[in-house]
C-alpha cells in the first residue's frame, strides 16, 4: 500500500482524540519508502534535502532490519534538526497529511453554551494536593503514550535522553507541556499556548516541539527515522490549528473530553464516546521516562 493510500484509508478511531492524527502518522510511516543512504558532495543544507527528497519516495517499508543511518554521515544535531524542517515542508507530505486533517476536522453541528458543559478540570486539579503540577492527565494505547501537564511547569528529569529542539519553546503566560511516546524510547515534549474559556481549554495554534531519544539518531534504522520525521510532520501541522476541549469526569480519576472547533462545532470524528483519560502523579510520568514504559 502506497503511503496516499494509507492515509485514505485510515479510520479515525479517535481513542486518543486531540492526538489521534499523530497516532495515525504512526502507522501511515510505515507505509513511506525504503529510502537508499544520501551520497552527495554538496553543503549539509544539500544533503538534508537529498536525504528528505529520497524518505519522500513510496514503497515499502515496515520489516526492514536496515540499522544504517539514513542521514548523511558527519551530520551535525543541527543539520539533524533541519532534516526535520525540510522533510515536513517537503512537497510530497502534503497529500498524504491533509486528508487526514480533512476527515479529523470535519465540523459537526455548532453547541450553544459548550464551554460550559462538562466540568472545570483545571479548576479541580488545583484543589488537589500537589495541585496542576503534581496531577497529570495520562492517555494510552496500542499505538501512543501521552501525559499532559496543565501547569506547562512540568520539569522531569531528561539527562539520560539525548534532546534536539525541533521547534523553539515560545515563553506563554498560560502554558500546557506534554510528553507523547509513539516508539521504543523515543519521547515528543510540546509546550503550546492555552487560554481557558469556562471550563474549555483551547489552544490557539503555536507548539514547541522537543525531541528526546535514548540512542543517538546516527544509530537510528530507517524505520525509527522516518516513523519520527512523520510524527513531526503531523505535529508541525497541528501547530498551526485552533482546537478546544472539554472534559467530563467518570470517576475520581478517570475522565472522557469532547473537542470542539473555537466557534463551538463539534469535531464527530474525534468524539466517538471511547476516549478515556486518568489522573496520574509526577513521579509516574518520571518513571514512565527513566523506562520508556507506559505510567
Amino acid at each position: 500500500m502506497i503511503a496516499s493510500e494509507a492515509a485514505v484509508s485510515l479510520n479515525f478511531d479517535s481513542s486518543n482524540a486531540t492526538f489521534s492524527t499523530l497516532i495515525a502518522l504512526s502507522l501511515i510511516a510505515g507505509s513511506m519508502a525504503s529510502p537508499t543512504r544520501a551520497q552527495t558532495d554538496g553543503s549539509p543544507t544539500e544533503a538534508a534535502e537529498q536525504a528528505t527528497n529520497q524518505a519522500s519516495e513510496t514503497g515499502g517499508l515496515f520489516g526492514s532490519t536496515n540499522r544504517q543511518s539514513l542521514l548523511p554521515e558527519g551530520l551535525t544535531a543541527d543539520q539533524f534538526i533541519q532534516f526535520f524542517t525540510l522533510f515536513s515542508a517537503n512537497d510530497d507530505i502534503t497529500p498524504i497529511v491533509d486528508p487526514m486533517f480533512a476527515q479529523m476536522l470535519e465540523p459537526g453541528p455548532q453547541v450553544d453554551g459548550w464551554q460550559s458543559t462538562g466540568i472545570n478540570i483545571v479548576e479541580e486539579f488545583e484543589a488537589l494536593d500537589g495541585g496542576l503540577r503534581d496531577n497529570l492527565i495520562f492517555e494510552g494505547g496500542e499505538l501512543m503514550t501521552s501525559v499532559v501537564d496543565l501547569s506547562g511547569e512540568a520539569t522531569p528529569d531528561l539527562s539520560h535522553f539525548l534532546s534536539y529542539a525541533l521547534r523553539p519553546e515560545i515563553p506563554f503566560e498560560t502554558g500546557e507541556r506534554a510528553f507523547l511516546k509513539f516508539t521504543q524510547d523515543v519521547w515528543f515534549e510540546t509546550f503550546g499556548q492555552r487560554e481557558n474559556r469556562d471550563n474549555a481549554l483551547c489552544y490557539s495554534g503555536y507548539v514547541g516541539i522537543t525531541l528526546h531519544s535514548k540512542t543517538p539518531y546516527t544509530e537510528w534504522s530507517e524505520d525509527e527515522l522516518l516513523t519520527n520525521a512523520m510524527i513531526f510532520a503531523v505535529a508541525d501541522r497541528l501547530a498551526n490549528l485552533e482546537l478546544c476541549v472539554v472534559y467530563d469526569r467518570k470517576d475520581d480519576d478517570t475522565y472522557s473530553y469532547k473537542a470542539y472547533l473555537p466557534d463551538g462545532r463539534t469535531l464527530p470524528a474525534l468524539n466517538n464516546g471511547s476516549d478515556v483519560s486518568l489522573r496520574i502523579s509526577f513521579d509516574k510520568l518520571q518513571e514512565a521516562l527513566k523506562g520508556s514504559e507506559s505510567p
